[in-house]
């Protein structure tokens, strides 16, 4: 569940598999040298109201690279 305003939101699965990358990306930025930085990823994270641990909790480091990787591929190529 995330907050908006205040309001409470029921996400699906496929919301919460979006929340993927971009947590990816947030985690990276906080990083002493990120391979990325995406301080927008990170406002929407800090601000999101929603309850990471179980993204933290299910993704190896090798898993969370592979997400940075591609997101620095896709953003390069954009």
């Amino acid at each position: 569940m995330a907050e908006r305003n205040g309001t409470a939101i029921e996400l699906g699965p496929v919301q919460k598999t979006l929340f993927l990358p971009l947590w990816g990306r947030a985690g990276e930025t906080k990083k002493k040298s990120p391979l990325l930085v995406d301080e927008k990823a990170v406002e929407i994270m800090e601000t999101a109201g929603y309850d990471f641990s179980d993204i933290v909790g299910n993704m190896s480091e090798l898993s969370r690279f592979a997400w940075i990787i591609r997101s620095k591929v896709v953003d390069e190529e954009v």
